[in-house]
Order: structure tokens, then C-alpha cells, then sequence
């Protein structure tokens, strides 16, 4: 009984069966692999994701960048100032005149900013390859992808994300198109 409380007491030579203890671990290199693991993996996701289109950037940039003056004279000018209103979730066009002329410098509720902005984007995305009557129809026209509503009523509910999605699609439709023709 003596000599196994001996055996007890005495330091283990190694974490695992008889072989040496080393600098490091067999957890430490399993740990390593999975890291370099998930490494791989996020790059080769990286790779297989579109790259975003120069042209979104640049109406993403210029949306995030316009001063409320412009972002609202422009809508109002290529829509209307009554639909820019609905858009905004104003009742009255008046609201969108002042915001236009500068007279209202700020826009109080951030959601309706976001309604703009995003409004502002998709117009710039559409009209680097459309004429703006035709853009005007796209913002009043039934949208397959916004499941048969108008691009203005979604803008109106807040479905800026699906929104958008549709003005890019109905862009790359457009391109696709006339990359077939020439």
C-alpha cells in the first residue's frame, strides 16, 4: 500500500501515456488547426462574394454625403413634391418646399432621413442608365420584387433594404441587357 501512495505522489512525466511533456499542448495544436480552419473558410467566402458595383458605391457615397437641400430638391424634382412627401411620411408638401429651399435645415425624425437618403440613392443608381421619366415610373410602377408594390409604398413602409434591392436588380437587368446587344 505504501509504494502506490508513493506512485501517487510522484509529478507525472507527461499529459499523455508515457510520452514527454513539450512546450506545447496536443489542445494547443488542435486549437491552432481550427483557427486556420475557419481562416480558409472566411477567405474563400470573401472570394465567392460579388463585389459591389463602382456605380452603388458612388450613389451610396453621394446619398450619405448631400446635404438635405439637394437630397429633397432633387427627389422633389424628378418625383413630385407630393410623392417625395409620401415618401418622407410628411403630410404636407409645404414641409418638403422648406426642406428644399433650406428654410428647415434639419429633418427631425431619422427614420424619415433614412427614407430620404435611401430614396436620394436609388434615384442616382437609376439614373446612370435611365432617363428620369423612366425612373419616375420605376418609383410608381408594381415591382415584382417588392411583390407587386410600388418602390414608393415600400420606401413609405420602411422597406428601405428591399427597396433598394429591387432598384439594383432592375439595374442589373439593364446592364445585362445591353452588354447582349452590343
Amino acid at each position: 500500500m505504501y509504494g502506490m501512495t508513493a506512485a501517487l505522489r510522484r509529478p507525472p512525466s507527461s499529459c499523455m501515456m508515457g510520452k514527454p511533456v513539450t512546450g506545447r499542448h496536443s489542445g494547443d495544436f488542435v486549437m491552432a488547426k481550427k483557427k486556420k480552419k475557419a481562416k480558409q473558410q472566411a477567405e474563400s467566402i470573401d472570394a465567392a462574394l460579388p463585389q459591389i458595383p463602382e456605380l452603388w458605391q458612388e450613389a451610396h457615397r453621394q446619398a450619405m454625403s448631400a446635404p438635405l437641400t439637394e437630397l429633397v430638391g432633387s427627389l422633389s424634382g424628378l418625383l413630385t413634391r407630393r410623392m417625395t412627401a409620401r415618401i418622407a411620411g410628411v403630410k404636407d408638401g409645404k414641409t418638403i418646399t422648406r426642406w428644399a429651399t433650406g428654410e428647415i435645415s434639419e429633418v427631425r425624425d431619422i427614420e424619415v432621413e433614412q427614407r430620404l437618403r435611401t430614396s436620394y440613392e436609388i434615384a442616382q443608381i437609376l439614373r446612370a442608365s435611365e432617363p428620369d421619366p423612366t425612373v419616375r415610373a420605376w418609383f410608381l410602377g408594381l415591382n415584382p420584387h417588392l411583390r407587386d408594390n410600388s418602390p414608393l409604398d415600400a420606401l413609405a413602409a420602411g422597406q428601405l433594404k428591399e427597396a433598394i434591392g429591387a432598384a439594383r436588380a432592375f439595374g442589373e437587368v439593364i446592364d445585362h441587357a445591353s452588354e447582349r446587344s452590343s
